[in-house]
C-alpha cells in the first residue's frame, strides 16, 4: 500500500514513514492504463472558429500540379459573337454624300446659268426694276452706266464668269472702288451681276448680242445706205414739237438746254451726244419730265426733222422740226 499523498510504500503500517499520513489515506497504486492520444478541444472542431496561427489559404504555396496547369481556353468550335451592323443612315459616309448632294443642288438652282463672252455682252442692258438704270458695253472695251449721280464711264473686260470694270479716271466708281469684279451669269435672256452678295439683274435693251429686245431694224446696205451718225453740232439749236409747235427743245452749244413752253413748265438740263445717242441729264439729280434723272434717246436727223426714240421705254418716239 502506498501513501496517497507522497506515494511512499507503507506496507501494513498505519502511518506513512515519509509524511506521517494515516494509512486511511493510502491507496493501492493505480492500474496501468495505456496512454490515450490527446484530443483537441471540441471548440477547435467548430468550423466557425478560425485558427489565427494557420497560414491563410491564399498565402500557401500551390501544389506543383496546380501551378503548372494551363489556363482553360474556349473550345475551337465555339462561335465568335458578331457585332450588330449599324443602319446605313448611321454611317458617316452617308451624311457626307447628303451634304455634297445638297451643295450641288444649291449650286444648280442658285448659281444656274453661264457667263457671256465679250462679244455677247456688247450692247445695252437695263435694270429689271428700273430700266432707266442702264449699262452700255461698247466693243472697244469702254462702257458707261447711269445712276443717281449721273453717268460714269469705265473700261471693261470679261474673264470666264467675271466681269471686270475699271475706272477711267482712277477715282472710285459708284460702288466705292476703282476696280469692280462682278460674278456674271446669263440665263433665259437675263443677265445677273453679283458683287459681295448683292445681285442685280438686267435685260438687254438692244445693240448687240443674242435675244435683242427692242432692237433697231436693220436695212441691207445695198438697198438703203445707213444714216450717218448724228453729232452734237447737228443738234445745237431750237426744235419745235411737230404736234404742238409751242413746245420746243433748245440745245445750247455749251451743253446746257431747256424744254417746255406752250402752257407747260420749262425745265433745264445738261446734254451731250455720243455715237448717235442723246443723253439728257438732270442738273440737280431730281427726276425730269419723263420720270428719270438721266434720259437716253436715239437721235436721227433728216430733212430738217429730228426724231428722238427713247432707249429706256418702249414705243416712245417724238419728232421735232428745226425752228426758222
Amino acid at each position: 500500500m502506498n501513501c496517497q499523498y507522497c506515494l511512499t510504500p507503507m506496507g501494513n503500517g498505519k502511518f506513512c514513514p515519509s509524511c506521517g499520513a494515516s494509512s486511511s489515506a493510502a491507496s493501492s497504486p493505480p492500474a496501468f492504463e495505456p496512454a490515450q492520444p490527446e484530443q483537441p478541444p471540441a471548440w477547435n472542431n467548430d468550423p466557425r472558429n478560425v485558427n489565427v496561427n494557420q497560414q491563410p489559404a491564399f498565402d500557401q504555396p500551390q501544389p506543383a500540379w496546380q501551378a503548372q496547369q494551363p489556363m482553360q481556353q474556349q473550345p475551337a468550335w465555339q462561335p465568335v459573337p458578331v457585332p450588330k451592323r449599324r443602319p446605313f443612315y448611321a454611317r458617316w459616309w452617308f451624311w457626307v454624300l447628303v451634304v455634297i448632294g445638297v451643295l450641288f443642288v444649291i449650286g444648280v438652282v442658285v448659281g444656274g446659268g453661264e457667263g457671256l463672252s465679250e462679244q455677247e455682252l456688247v450692247g445695252r442692258w437695263g435694270w429689271d426694276e428700273n430700266t432707266s438704270w442702264t449699262y452700255q458695253f461698247d466693243a472697244d472695251g469702254t462702257g458707261s452706266r447711269t445712276h443717281n449721280a449721273g453717268r460714269e464711264r469705265f473700261y471693261w473686260s470679261v474673264s470666264g464668269r467675271t466681269l471686270r470694270i475699271e475706272s477711267q479716271t482712277n477715282r472710285n466708281l459708284q460702288f466705292n472702288r476703282r476696280i469692280e469684279r462682278w460674278t456674271m451669269r446669263y440665263n433665259n435672256g437675263e443677265l445677273s451681276l453679283s458683287l459681295e452678295g448683292t445681285t442685280y439683274r438686267y435685260i438687254r435693251m438692244g445693240g448687240g448680242g443674242a435675244n435683242v429686245i427692242d432692237a433697231e431694224p436693220t436695212v441691207p446696205a445695198e438697198t438703203t445706205p445707213a444714216p450717218a451718225t448724228v453729232t452734237a453740232a447737228q443738234v445745237v439749236g431750237t426744235w419745235n414739237w411737230d404736234e404742238h409747235p409751242t413746245w420746243q427743245y433748245f440745245f445750247a452749244p455749251n451743253g446746257e438746254g431747256t424744254r417746255g413752253g406752250g402752257g407747260a413748265s420749262v425745265e433745264e438740263f445738261a446734254w451731250e451726244v455720243e455715237n448717235g445717242v442723246l443723253f439728257i441729264n438732270s442738273i440737280d439729280g431730281r427726276a425730269l419730265q419723263f420720270g428719270v434723272a438721266n434720259e437716253e434717246w436715239s437721235v436721227r436727223i433728216a430733212d430738217g426733222a429730228m426724231t428722238l426714240r427713247s432707249r429706256q421705254a418702249q414705243n416712245m418716239e417724238y419728232t421735232y422740226l428745226r425752228a426758222e
